[in-house]
């Protein structure tokens, strides 16, 4: 059995028992209130002096914002990817910087647990406090918790879920006047969306 299975068959379980649901690849999720789901990305890298390094990234997913994302883009809706909001499990702990885990053959145990402790103690109220749209929202105005890209896209949802569609039209037409000198094809993916926005806004008006 390799490293990164052996990492597996005991860090899957003691993931289960504390209610996280495993999905494909190094993705976990962990139900919340009504309509958001807790999310786990696992990030691995090889360690440079041997080993297999962790990178835990936890994030709250709004799925009505997501799927009316989805419906905006003409793209096929996923069920759990991606965050609506996340961050690198390390920013939350005492410290407040970048934490991994490196796991050797010798230090599974001892390590697995240690990090599983850390994701439930940090990682679970962060989402649970992150779980309404009023907190995702303010997590996606911080960058702490979403780049400038993936935000732009949610923001305006935000304002529309909550019932102020001028505001989304707002916020949404400031974000497309960054893209005023560019014709690249993320200039044009967020003009789609703006336009996908406002005719959602016409359809409901008409």
């Amino acid at each position: 059995m390799t490293l990164l299975k052996k990492i597996d068959s005991f860090l899957v379980p003691n993931l289960e028992a504390e209610g996280f649901k495993k999905r494909a690849g190094e993705i976990f999720t962990i139900e919340l209130a009504e309509g958001f789901i807790g999310w786990l990305g696992l990030n691995r890298a090889k360690h440079p002096q041997g080993g297999v390094e962790l990178n835990p990234v936890v994030g709250v997913r709004c799925q009505e914002l997501e799927g009316l994302l989805s419906t905006i883009l003409k793209e096929r809706p996923h069920k759990y990817v991606p965050p609506t909001v996340s961050i690198s499990l390390g920013y939350l702990m005492p410290e407040q910087r970048y934490r991994s885990w490196i796991f050797e053959e010798n230090t599974i145990i001892s390590l697995g647990a240690d990090m599983t402790k850390a994701i439930v103690r940090y990682g679970v109220p962060f989402m649970n406090s992150a779980s309404s749209l009023g907190e995702v929202g303010a997590s996606l105005d911080s960058p702490r918790f979403s780049s400038a890209e993936h935000a732009m896209y949610r923001r305006p949802l935000i304002k529309w879920l909550l019932g102020d569609r001028e505001g989304a039209l707002q916020v949404c037409a400031s974000c497309c006047r960054q893209f005023d000198q560019r014709d690249d094809p993320a200039a044009e993916h967020f003009r789609q969306f703006a336009r996908g926005l406002e005719s959602l806004v016409n359809q409901i008006d008409a």
